[in-house]
């Protein structure tokens, strides 16, 4: 279920008041006051408006309360038990700075990053460093969130990856075989409601171009069953490397990882995350289909552009035109975004930001098949490249950028709660 807020003033709606709370000010003074709260899922929606309060004479008179949410229909279930999943990434000190280990300001940054209304913070260390990943991912559960598993490989151009006898059964040396490794040996990692991305953005490992002579997504002959036919597009193969992934790694959990996307309680498979091309033009529809419709795409429609509405027409937009080439298949698809940030290319001020985050996050909840998003990133700086962080270091302690709270009020209301009141 989607919950969206509209507080009003003497009936006419507020510009930008869309979160769950609402802070009085002098304009209100005169004025009664009330919210509008709409929910909806893929069966439609409906809308319900609260009391109004009396005469606000006073800075001091509380906003009322949202009145209960409406149910329009049965409401359909979500990612591993979530209503939605809101996820903060970690992955400019989780997998950038890996090799400096997992540092007291790593720990500042999980701990602030915690205080959000998130259900998951991500651990995108490499597998080559598993003592790091492990420290990430103890904190992040100390700190009463879920993680959300980004693995990659330092070394992965050059790791077999599902094929050569990579992975299960054989277990010949490649990627698969190397993740195995790492689950078999830290089984205590992964816990119910974590989300494990076995490889983020698999097609663009080095391996395929290097061992194939051509990317998964060039415009290369498709390979044969076998590779034989060199230089080709390794299309089937990558495809295959995500269906063994996803078997071998519900095989390493035993009974904790998800049987289907939807199932509660488990540690959620399914997620690959891939660009927009490769999502709606590489996946077969027999992938998509072995993961339960799920797909996970990466991307940033709204980068080059610093108007709020533009912005918010691109992401849905966008998310729209990915459904659309499923339905197109005969697959009704639910999407994860695994990178949702603003800007990833223009240096943009606070204000800017925050403008466009909040247009963003105002027209989410009006696509029924999200079913989650991923904040890239978190914590940050500028010099790491991009200017998307909603966390950044001053003075060697980490603070919020004032996106981080219209970030963190877009996941309440996503789950259906009240927004927490960040504090620095």
């Amino acid at each position: 279920m989607r919950y969206a807020f509209q507080w009003q003033r003497a009936g006419t709606s507020i510009a930008g008041a869309s979160s769950a709370t609402y802070t009085l000010g002098a304009g209100d003074v005169g004025s009664t006051l009330d919210v509008v709260v709409t929910a909806s899922n893929t069966a439609g929606s409906a809308s319900a408006t609260s009391a109004s309060t009396p005469v606000v004479v006073g800075a001091s008179l509380p906003a009322p309360p949202p009145p209960e949410p409406p149910s329009p229909s049965p409401e359909q279930p979500g990612l591993a038990g979530f209503k939605f999943i809101g996820s903060i990434d970690t992955m400019k000190l989780s997998k950038d700075r890996a090799a400096g280990g997992f540092t007291t300001g790593d720990a500042q940054a999980v701990d602030l990053a915690a205080t959000t209304n998130a259900t998951h913070v991500t651990d995108d260390a490499p597998l080559e460093y598993p003592a790091v990943m492990e420290a990430w991912a103890n904190r992040i559960h100390a700190d009463g969130k879920h993680v959300w598993f980004r693995l990659n490989a330092v070394g992965g151009a050059s790791m077999a990856h599902g094929d050569l006898g990579d992975g299960y059964p054989t277990f010949a040396p490649g990627y698969l075989t190397a993740l195995h490794d790492l689950m078999v040996a830290h089984p205590s990692l992964f816990k119910a409601g974590d989300v494990l991305d076995g490889d983020a953005e698999a097609e663009n490992s080095g391996w395929w171009s290097g061992h194939y002579g051509c990317g998964v997504q060039q415009g290369c002959t498709p390979c044969n069953a076998e590779g034989t036919n060199k230089p080709c597009s390794p299309v089937g193969q990558f495809n295959h490397f995500l269906l063994l992934m996803t078997e071998q790694e519900n095989m390493d959990l035993g009974g904790l990882g998800c049987a289907t996307p939807t199932s509660p309680g488990c540690v959620l498979t399914q997620v690959h995350s891939t660009d927009p091309g490769t999502a709606t033009h590489q996946l077969s529809t027999e992938t998509v289909r072995a993961m339960g419709g799920l797909i996970t795409v990466d991307a940033y429609p709204d980068q080059s552009t610093t108007d709020p509405a533009t912005a918010a027409s691109g992401w849905t937009s966008a998310l729209r035109s990915w459904e659309s080439a499923w339905s197109a298949k005969g697959i009704a698809v639910a999407i994860l975004v695994g990178e949702w940030g603003y800007s990833n290319t223009i240096n943009v001020t606070d204000l800017q930001q925050e403008e466009v985050i909040n247009a963003e996050t105002r027209a989410f909840p009006a696509i029924p098949f999200l079913a989650g998003t991923n904040y890239w990133v978190g914590p940050g700086n500028s010099s790491d490249g991009g200017y998307t962080n909603i966390l950044i270091q001053e003075s060697g302690n980490w603070k919020f950028r004032p996106a981080a709270g219209d970030v963190s009020a877009f996941y309440a209301t996503m789950n259906g709660q009240l927004a927490t009141q960040l504090l620095q």
